[in-house]
């Protein structure tokens, strides 16, 4: 081989090799926002469940759920409790014999029964959330119960007071929960929940309490963000379109009645974006106005505009639905991207 066509092979392949590097960072990005959805479903098994008359209701409603996930990689697991919690049960959604198993363990499922009877604790049902939020970053934790936190178990009484729920909602979930992305629902089934839980619950980020209007649990959809954080360079400023994509229980006939706005928020800028939702993405863009002040509010940053992209889902008729993440971190790269070459240089 002459010299001049060895080091014309030896550019070529650095060109390729610089390439591969690139596009790998760019993909290695992209996965870093992009997540799996994870769903935790905190399930409330006492007695109280068959004399309000609404265990088999709820049985079905939850097995309907789970079946009508959209995104077959959802991973879901199901914690039993009462007093303290029972022995999880967890599959991915597109695992077709897992499923089945699973819809079948939740319908021969009863209330057990244990020596000394039992209460509600749903402490100690949070805690065993955090437990996979903080090892496995569960996305969303479903807390089903018809009651208030009343253990009975006189351990269990001294371990989880009456003032721990309050307590750790105020307290402990925002902060995890931020830092994990992580959302809980906080659906009391039969209504009537606690006035002072329901301030926390609508004072505390990253979570929302719901409860059916008319005393029945009506079925809970929702419509969950998968991404944990959106990354734009200034190229955004040329089109000032985002796409989100999203997972949702929602019936497609229901999809124009979900109505979303969404505003882009930083300490001294706030501008609503349009929205629209077709079931699979929440598509965002900013007004040709809305992007100049965005240039002129992060032009004292030096590297990075940190924002916040602020959601919110308005009452749905017909249908009880939440949004599991109202806010999504937002961060432009001021300046494009930076590219070199590797030049071979003659001996």
């Amino acid at each position: 081989m002459s010299n001049s066509v060895y080091k014309y092979a030896l550019r070529l392949l650095i060109r390729q090799a610089v390439c591969l590097v690139l596009l790998t960072l760019t993909v290695s990005e992209l996965m870093a926002q992009v997540v799996a959805s994870k769903q935790i479903y905190l399930w409330d098994v006492t007695l109280s469940m068959k004399d309000n008359g609404i265990w088999n209701q709820v049985k079905e409603q939850l097995s309907v759920s789970i079946s009508e996930i959209q995104d077959k990689s959802t991973e879901v697991i199901i914690v039993p409790f009462q007093d303290d919690v029972y022995e999880e049960k967890r599959i991915v959604a597109g695992n077709a014999t897992a499923l089945s198993e699973l819809l079948a363990w939740i319908d021969s499922y009863d209330v057990p029964m244990p020596k000394g009877g039992h209460g509600t604790n749903i402490c100690r049902a949070l805690e065993r959330a955090e437990d996979f939020v903080l090892n496995e970053s569960i996305d969303c934790v479903f807390l089903l119960t018809d009651g208030a936190h009343e253990p009975k178990r006189p351990e269990m009484q001294g371990k989880y007071p009456a003032s721990c729920l309050e307590d750790y909602l105020s307290n402990r979930w925002c902060a995890y929960a931020t830092e994990l992305d992580a959302y809980l629902v906080y659906y009391q089934l039969l209504g009537g929940m606690e006035s002072n839980i329901k301030q926390v619950t609508e004072e505390t980020c990253r979570m929302i309490s719901v409860q059916p209007g008319d005393g029945s649990p009506d079925r809970l959809y929702y419509i969950t963000p998968q991404v944990n954080r959106i990354s734009k360079d200034r190229h955004f400023l040329e089109s000032g379109k985002l796409q989100i994509p999203i997972t949702t229980s929602v019936p497609k006939e229901f999809w124009p009645n979900c109505k979303i706005s969404a505003t882009l928020e930083g300490q001294e800028f706030s501008e609503e974006c349009g929205v629209s939702f077709n079931g699979a993405n929440l598509n965002c863009e900013l007004d040709s106005e809305s992007l100049e002040k965005l240039v002129s509010y992060c032009a004292n940053d030096s590297e990075y505009c940190e924002l916040v992209l602020k959601l919110n889902l308005s009452d749905v008729d017909e249908l009880m639905v939440v949004l599991t993440a109202d806010e999504i971190p937002f961060r432009m790269k001021n300046g494009g991207e930076r590219w070199f070459e590797i030049k071979v240089l003659a001996e």
